[in-house]
């Protein structure tokens, strides 16, 4: 994909460029010299948006620059077997413009390499192309137009990247990057890190000036992916555009009212194409995932932008198979390294002898679960449970750790239960008039002072500290009826929130006051003791849980999405665990990209009984189509539980019922290699006698 791009080698010292490319970017020089005091305004501005951001595990604000580990990445090329007859066209035609980068040289040895590619391809997927299809059921991709796609062969061992300034290095020289890795890997952090490295270069440029030899950097653009899916379905548009899209989200995220003509400015330099357009969780865009990545092909194809994408694994492959963001090179998260690793703990246990403790039940933990050790996520939300912990003791097992986590958080902010509790002026404490004044706002019902104050920030303000003035960590609360009694509700809130964004609505970003929302969390809340408008006033009005983090005028995102589809989870098995069928029912379909995660959770929670996760596993296996996906998840349920003997020996059974001896024999002797390989090891796996 980098042949097809114009090298552009903006914002990296030392570089000069032609006379003519400066000719060609006379109206970026302009803009930049123009607008120099909109553009600081700007970058003001995104710095304190993407310059830091809310750790989910500490509930801390951490510096993207400084305090954030970069995650290594390794980039590896996909070979392009969606478009074979690129291998063999000219050069000219092969953008499928008619087009090269201006002094652009095919390499003969290149050419060659990519014909040997493209031959391979059509050996390989002459070979047993059915049972290529069945094994992309397998994978959870569905029969639909993906599954008759063949699986993208990802070749050499790829180029190990170790910095943001790297991958910034790899965007400008003309390179489109997808980020991919597994749930918390680190993907949101990494791109945030690439989009502040490139706000450096800018900010250099306009404190000191354009330095003469060097062509002026691009202007980043940061973009969520369930943002722009938001923008999509509001719009009223038959007929997009990417670049419309991005237009619409300028519009929407700098208003003239807040940020004057910056806006505008934006708009000009996108036009210029002068921008670095960063695109995180493409498989957050729920409903309009394709419709984006379709946009942003089309904006690929032009070939005069640089982008940057990141999301799953299992989203760029069904991606790929439908012959979307097929220009871009994947860069994959690595696992966390020993060097890493212990950066990440010294960052966040100062304490050199608590250090030693926690390393030493890590070691014990990783030899049972070794996700936990090498999942930055996961790494962090274990050091906040170790210090909170009075026996400084990590869980073992991932649902128990959210499980800790979220009791935390959720513990750490009862100095806020007296805005909640309406008996809290009769108490014995001596109330401020600070509190006194929250307290009636609060509870008003005939005048609606709370929602008039809501709409004055001095107002809001002075509640929040009023929330903030008695706070403290040392509290006496386990023999506190009412707080344990807020902990309960606040926490079934959040669940029931949770299981109706993921499942029910399946979205990321979500507006509490929209008709369906209301609609589904009535349905479905079922806490007598506290009515569901003063349980939210306390979680979304104030913003005091760091487990929600406010996106918007209204809107709001748990602040990490494992959170969400573990809260979902819990939610679903605290509703329909004693049901089974029920339960499974209401994760349907199994391999949905918003159900997956959630039924693994499931599947692990000490909630869900061993008779009914017995039970719960056999329907599971029941419902197997013939190709042997359903044994792997629950192959996966096994993981995340005590050792299962009835369960295992049940999975095996089927396994055994759906290959039997002869298909297995026959898929050994294959003369697919891949098949033969794939084969081996399922055997393996499934411990096949």
């Amino acid at each position: 994909p980098s042949s097809k791009r114009p090298k552009d080698d903006s914002g990296i010292a030392g570089v000069s460029s032609s006379a003519s490319e400066f000719n060609k970017h006379k109206d970026v020089f302009d803009l930049f010299k123009r607008y120099n005091g909109v553009l600081k305004a700007y970058l003001k501005d995104f710095s304190e948006s993407y310059g830091q951001h809310e750790d989910a595990a500490s509930g801390n604000m951490m510096q993207i620059d400084k305090q954030c580990i970069f995650v290594k990445t390794a980039l590896f090329e996909y070979s392009s077997h969606s478009h074979p007859v690129n291998a063999s066209c000219s050069p000219q035609q092969e953008d499928g413009h008619g087009q090269r980068a201006a002094g652009y040289t095919p390499n003969p040895e290149s050419q060659r390499h990519r014909i040997q590619q493209m031959e391979s391809t059509k050996r390989n997927g002459a070979e047993g192309e059915e049972e290529r299809r069945m094994f992309l059921r397998r994978m959870g991709y569905g029969a639909g137009a993906g599954a008759d796609a063949l699986v993208r062969d990802v070749h050499g061992n790829g180029k190990i990247v170790d910095s943001a300034q790297k991958l910034l290095h790899m965007l400008l020289k003309g390179q489109f990057l997808c980020l991919l890795g597994p749930p918390a890997c680190g993907k949101t952090v990494t791109m945030l890190q690439v989009a502040c490295a490139a706000a450096a270069a800018v900010q250099k440029c306009v404190d000191r000036g354009l330095v003469k030899g060097v062509l002026p950097p691009r202007i980043p653009l940061f973009m969520r992916a369930s943002e722009l899916s938001t923008l999509v379905a509001a719009s009223q548009k038959q007929h997009m555009s990417m670049e419309s899209l991005v237009k619409q989200f300028i519009a929407h995220k700098y208003p003239h009212a807040k940020c004057p003509n910056v806006a505008r400015v934006l708009e000009e330099f996108l036009k210029l194409r002068r921008v670095l357009i960063i695109i995180d969780g493409l498989d957050e865009a729920a409903g309009n995932r394709s419709r984006i990545e379709h946009f942003i092909d089309k904006l690929a194809a032009a070939n005069d932008v640089c982008l940057m994408i990141s999301t799953r694994d299992y989203a760029f492959e069904t991606s790929r198979m439908e012959d979307r963001l097929c220009e871009f090179e994947s860069a994959r998260i690595h696992p966390l390294d020993e060097e890493q690793r212990q950066f990440l703990i010294r960052g966040r246990l100062s304490d050199c002898r608590e250090a030693s403790q926690f390393c030493a039940q890590l070691d014990l933990v990783s030899r049972q679960t070794p996700e936990m050790a090498t999942n930055p996520f996961l790494l962090a939300l274990m050091i906040e449970v170790f210090k909170k912990d009075g026996n400084h003791t990590i869980p073992t097992r991932r649902c128990d750790l959210y499980d800790k986590q979220v009791e935390g958080i959720l513990i750490r902010h009862q100095c806020l239960r007296h805005l909640v509790d309406p008996h809290f002026l009769n108490s014995t404490i001596c109330p401020s008039l600070l509190d006194i004044t929250a307290h009636r706002i609060y509870h008003d019902t005939e005048n609606s002072l709370y929602r008039q104050a809501k709409s004055d920030f001095r107002c809001l303000e002075a509640l929040r500290k009023s929330l903030c003035a008695n706070r403290g960590d040392d509290m006496d609360i386990e023999n506190d009826f009412a707080a344990q009694l807020n902990v309960v509700s606040l926490r079934e809130f959040l669940e029931v929130f949770a299981f109706v964004c993921q499942i029910k609505l399946k979205r990321r970003d979500f507006e509490w006051d929209s008709e369906e929302m209301q609609a589904q969390m009535q349905e479905i809340w079922s806490d007598s003791e506290r009515s569901l408008t003063d349980v939210s006033r306390f979680l979304l009005d104030l913003s005091s849980v760091g487990l929600l983090s406010k996106v918007g005028d209204g809107q709001f995102r748990f602040s990490h999405l494992t959170l969400q589809e573990y809260l979902a989870a819990s939610c679903a098995v605290r509703l329909f665990g004693d049901d089974p069928q029920n339960l499974l029912n209401q994760l349907r379909p199994l391999h949905s990209r918003w159900n997956r995660e959630v039924l693994q959770f499931t599947s692990c929670m000490p909630q869900l009984r061993d008779e009914m996760f017995e039970e719960f596993c056999q329907l599971v296996l029941q419902g197997d189509d013939g190709t042997g996906a359903h044994c792997e998840l629950v192959q996966d349920f096994l993981k995340g539980r005590e050792v299962s003997v009835a369960v295992h020996q049940k999975m095996r059974d089927k396994l055994h019922e759906i290959r039997g001896t002869d298909s297995l024999v026959a898929g050994l002797c294959h003369p697919s290699l891949e098949l033969r390989n794939r084969v081996l090891s399922e055997m393996k796996l499934f411990l096949v006698p």
